[in-house]
């Protein structure tokens, strides 16, 4: 078990209070797995594990990811480990599952976009009074660089 001092400098931090920080960011993830405790003097100890989570921390900090950035991304590692059993039945395979940090597009969620940018469409057009081809029609006559939105 570690303690905030101890951390400071295995992290390679300047003060406490930074050591204190990034445990406040991710403390609710680590007292879920017993990796944050109590010690002596209210002190804060760290068991080896928990030390392993901030340390991955602290290389995507480094790496250039802001804090609650690197805290969100340790959230979804560790919510992709230990509910992969629920992930495979939701998409069937492993391999189907998406990877953390994957940034790809599912077609249904195309399908949704559109609706949305239909709908939203129409209720420019009830706000403004106008039908689209009425709005596009006036736009030829005036700059109106947002037409290309419609």
């Amino acid at each position: 078990m570690k303690t905030v001092k101890e951390l400071k400098g295995e992290l390679d931090l300047k003060t406490v209070h930074q050591v204190r920080h990034r445990i406040a960011l991710i403390k609710d993830l680590l007292q879920e797995e017993g990796q944050l405790k109590r010690g002596d003097n209210n002190q804060l100890l760290v068991t080896p594990e928990g030390v392993e989570l901030l340390r991955r921390m602290q290389d995507l900090y480094e790496s250039g990811l802001l804090l609650p950035e690197a805290a969100r991304l340790i959230r979804e590692e560790s919510f992709s480990k230990e509910g992969s059993e629920d992930l495979d039945s939701l998409y069937g395979s492993k391999e189907k599952r998406p990877k953390p940090g994957d940034r790809s597009i599912s077609p249904a969620y195309v399908v949704q976009l559109e609706e949305e940018n239909g709908f939203l469409k129409e209720l420019l057009g009830e706000v403004l009074g106008t039908g689209r081809d009425e709005i596009r029609e006036r736009g030829e006559a005036e700059d109106r660089w947002w037409e290309e939105w419609l």
